[in-house]
């Protein structure tokens, strides 16, 4: 009885402890506001429910139907993730991309995370993630957007806490990078310190659905779900294409402990620093471009036009006075006062040729 007793006694007080924790940490988050709460869309206001992601996701899905080395459906879950050190950042405006389990036929391979250059000003990387539905786990592919989405409330770690992201924010075209929750390279000029408070319990959980990560998506996240997205990079598509390429990335090969976690430098987008465009404006160069592209050539001012219409009706009557400009216009008015004369001559020589003859 004495001991349970005391170990009532302890049970209470480690309630009480956890909490006065809380209530600290309730009051600190409450002066001290994330700047990386931004990274959520607003709650949608339409009353709608978010809608479900863990089930499957075409839209997502599209860039890997039919792909040998990523498959969108497999029989068992993923396994754990691996536990490994984030790289330094190389340099500013490079975002963190973490590391997942990629299927294909000869199973679950690991594409390492990796340091991206961001593909516009504001852009921000959802993670991919497995889902279970339909009694089968089903791919839901990353994508860049102007919000972070939902990933299955998988705790990927650096920043990637199960909902949004904390590991920094955009502000005044470049990102600044939360070093409490990031590897912050030497090469990075605009940081900052925040406490990164978990969404997720950090576990090794890799998927969503019964005994993996039994949360939905919020109405937060199914408003950046709804939003213009754009597909992987080449140049993480590339990085995806190595790892299946190694039989040490594969699970069946290393035991869930790959041979690569994180590329050991950053990637480029294949783009001279993220561009000011948002990916709507990027997405449709079809028709806005070329008028974009020759109007302005062909026209340097709006008033351009109705200006040079004096100057072409005033330049019409120059060529008179100037025939070396228009050489096809004087011929044709002097060739016939040329030819006039010339037959006007020879009858004059005729009659006297007939007074020497005689």
């Amino acid at each position: 009885m004495a001991r349970i007793a005391t170990v009532g006694w302890i049970g209470l007080a480690a309630a009480l402890a956890l909490g006065a924790a809380g209530c600290n940490r309730s009051q600190t988050q409450s002066q001290e506001p994330d700047p990386a709460s931004a990274n959520l869309a607003p709650a949608d206001q339409s009353g709608q429910p978010a809608q479900d992601q863990t089930a499957a996701a075409p839209a997502q899905e599209a860039q890997y139907q039919g792909s040998p080395e990523q498959l969108s459906e497999a029989p068992q879950p993923p396994p754990p993730l691996p536990d490994y050190s984030q790289p330094p950042c190389p340099s500013d405006n490079y975002l963190w991309t973490p590391g997942y389990w990629g299927y294909s036929h000869a199973g679950y391979y690991w594409a390492p995370g990796a340091w991206v250059t961001a593909p516009f000003v504001g852009a921000l990387w959802t993670p991919p993630y497995w889902g279970f539905s339909g009694g089968h786990y089903l791919w839901h592919a990353g994508y860049w957007g102007p919000h972070v989405g939902f990933y299955g409330g998988i705790n990927y770690g650096f920043g990637y806490t199960g909902l949004g992201f904390s590991g920094g924010y955009w502000g005044n075209g470049v990102f600044n990078y939360n070093r409490l929750a990031l590897n912050v390279g030497g090469g990075v000029h605009h940081v900052y310190d925040h406490a990164v408070v978990n969404y997720t319990p950090v576990n090794r959980i890799s998927f969503n659905g019964p005994r993996g990560i039994g949360v939905q998506a919020t109405a937060s996240e199914g408003v950046a779900f709804r939003e213009r997205r754009m597909e992987a990079l080449p140049a993480q598509t590339q990085l995806r294409h190595e790892a299946v390429g190694n039989r040490a990335q594969f699970a069946s090969e290393n035991g869930g402990r790959p041979a690569m976690v994180a590329a050991p430098r950053g990637i480029e987008s294949g783009r001279e620093g993220p561009a000011a465009a948002p990916p709507a404006a990027r997405e449709a160069p079809g028709g806005n471009a070329r008028p974009a592209a020759r109007e302005p050539n062909a026209r340097p001012e709006p008033n351009a036009g109705p200006a040079a219409r004096p100057e072409m009706a005033a330049a019409r009557p120059e060529p008179r006075g100037m025939p070396e400009n228009r050489p096809e216009a004087r011929p044709s008015i002097q060739r016939p006062e040329q030819v006039r004369p010339a037959p006007a001559a020879r009858p004059t020589e005729r009659p006297e040729e007939q007074k020497k003859r005689q």
